[in-house]
């Protein structure tokens, strides 16, 4: 998966600097299951809506992320091939509709 160079660098601090730092455990591990699961999605999505209630963005859903990830893989100019298959399409035509979206 392609990763800009300064969020690997702030995973890689994260990773050193987390109490579940061992090369097994989970980049995002759950401290109540001692880092033998990751954070639960739940906890994930209330902690993303909440942060963006008090930014006055107003609903947020890690699904944006998605949509972000594509619009910026097509500002690169990846072809729609390879974004379909980095988006785990199994459509091209999902993929297309997205683009068509915005």
């Amino acid at each position: 998966m392609a990763c800009a160079d300064e969020l690997l660098d702030m995973l890689k601090l994260w990773r050193r600097s987390n109490e579940f730092s061992r090369e097994a455990d989970w980049v995002f591990a759950s401290p109540w299951k001692i880092g033998r699961q990751p954070i639960c999605y739940t906890f994930v999505r209330e902690t993303l809506t909440d942060a963006a209630v008090k930014a006055g963005i107003g609903h947020l859903s890690s699904h944006a992320f998605r949509h972000t990830y594509r619009t910026w893989l097509d500002s690169v100019g990846t072809p729609v091939g390879v974004q379909q298959k980095l988006m785990r399409h199994s459509d091209i035509r999902t993929t297309m509709n997205i683009m068509a979206m915005r």
